[in-house]
């Protein structure tokens, strides 16, 4: 699990470095994961990219995983963005900031990978098992083996029929969960 969201934070970091440079055509594209995935990503349609190894330090991520980190850095980015201009504009948080306090910094610390329902993460009977799709040491992603849930999914309890949930797999420390956001 540890590796899966190491590598998930790398490569919100890697985009998050490119989305900074293009910041302005971001903003002003109609639809912003195309547009960004069109700066890396080889098809067959666009075989020259600007970005060549961003794709490949991808690898074999899953697209709807490759898809939700480029949501996640643009969420950085922007947040950092935003915080820079307060912060030169003379306030931190809504108050007057202090002299020689510091600037803000892009926040990975948070970032988690959301696991979709049906590719990432598939529930057991009465949501007692879960097994969750991780990167291997050889750079495959594969299913785990089954998981036992400890407590209930609190959040997810009203949710419990429908198996399109999709909660973040979180590692803090040695404790491990999954969270509905």
């Amino acid at each position: 699990m540890a590796r899966t969201i190491t590598e998930y934070r790398r490569i919100v970091r890697m985009l998050a470095t490119v989305l900074m440079v293009h910041w302005p055509e971001i903003q002003a594209a109609k639809n912003r994961c195309n547009f960004i995935e069109s700066l890396f990503h080889f098809t067959a349609k666009r075989p020259h990219v600007r970005y060549p190894v961003l794709d490949r330090a991808l690898g074999k991520m899953p697209s709807y995983l490759r898809r939700a980190a480029i949501e996640a850095a643009c969420g950085v980015v922007s947040s950092f963005l935003s915080n820079w201009d307060n912060f030169l504009a003379g306030e931190i948080g809504g108050k007057p900031r202090d002299l020689g306090c510091r600037p803000p910094r892009m926040g990975f610390s948070n970032v988690y990978p959301p696991l979709y329902g049906g590719k990432m993460i598939e529930y057991g009977v009465g949501l007692r098992t879960v097994r969750i799709k991780l990167l291997r040491a050889d750079g495959t992603w594969a299913f785990s083996r089954s998981l036992a849930v400890k407590g209930r999914f609190k959040r997810l309890q009203p949710l419990a029929g429908k198996m399109d949930m999709c909660p973040t797999l979180v590692l803090k420390g040695a404790r491990r969960s999954l969270c509905a956001r």
